[in-house]
């Protein structure tokens, strides 16, 4: 039986044939094969291309006129629906202690921050997280969940009063105040700690499985009980089924 390379073969590249689509038909002497036709090449080789991907020309002005394409596509596209504008907003996250100290005691307040949002503005950020604002372990300026109280800010960093006139110079400049509330953790010299209350915390007895855990310790005062702890030890973490805690 005749075959596609013997056919090639003895007719060279012009042979003819009939049929239609990915399909060929050949007859010959009474003989009859159809093979697959294989697509002509259109454009470059993978060769010829492989010239081309890195050359120290061409590399550049692809991504040249990519980018221009692309930014005529957003362009266009919010101009024709101004669902799709958006709006750039650049976060500064504020290490409060250190950040600017209005008042000479060597540690960064609320009132320091207060005086430099108009230099924050100026150089495009729309959003400060100052961290951290409420109450941490007297031994910490920077670990934010060492919280000894949800309920009020440190005085370390100012007064109630000074927070909320950040809060309120933030928003005179239509900017954004995210506010650093870790509601997970607390410090070990937390009261809830203090006084024993293991109902606030997520407690395993020697029953339960994750009792051998490494991040289970032992709570203190009280017999046969682990609390879990993250990232450490230093920070328990609360059980937010207890309703004192749902109550933050």
């Amino acid at each position: 039986m005749a075959t596609k390379d013997a056919l090639i073969a003895e007719e060279g590249n012009n042979f003819g044939g009939s049929g239609s689509g990915d399909i060929a038909t050949f007859d010959k002497n009474a003989e009859v094969v159809n093979f697959e036709l294989e697509p002509k090449p259109i454009g470059l080789t993978k060769e010829q291309l492989e010239k081309y991907r890195n050359d120290p020309f061409w590399k550049p002005v692809r991504t040249l006129r990519f980018v221009l394409a692309r930014m005529g596509f957003d362009v266009r596209r919010c101009h024709r629906d101004r669902r799709f504008v958006t709006k750039v907003c650049r976060e500064a996250e504020l290490l409060t202690a250190t950040f600017f100290d209005s008042d000479g005691d060597g540690v960064g307040d609320f009132a320091g921050i207060s005086q430099k949002i108009d230099f924050l503005r100026k150089i495009g950020v729309t959003t400060v997280y100052p961290t951290p604002a409420i109450k941490i372990q007297k031994d910490e300026y920077f670990n934010s969940y060492d919280v000894v109280d949800h309920l009020s800010v440190d005085d370390r960093f100012g007064t109630e009063e000074q927070f909320k006139e950040l809060i309120d110079t933030i928003h005179n400049r239509a900017m954004y105040l995210v506010m650093d509330l870790p509601v997970s953790t607390v410090d070990l010299s937390h009261p809830w700690l203090e006084k024993r209350d293991e109902s606030k915390f997520v407690i395993a007895k020697p029953t339960d499985p994750g009792f051998n855990e490494t991040n289970f310790y032992p709570f203190h005062g009280a017999n046969n009980l682990k609390y879990l702890g993250y990232p450490s030890s230093q920070n328990p973490v609360l059980n937010w089924k207890d309703s004192e805690v749902k109550a933050i």
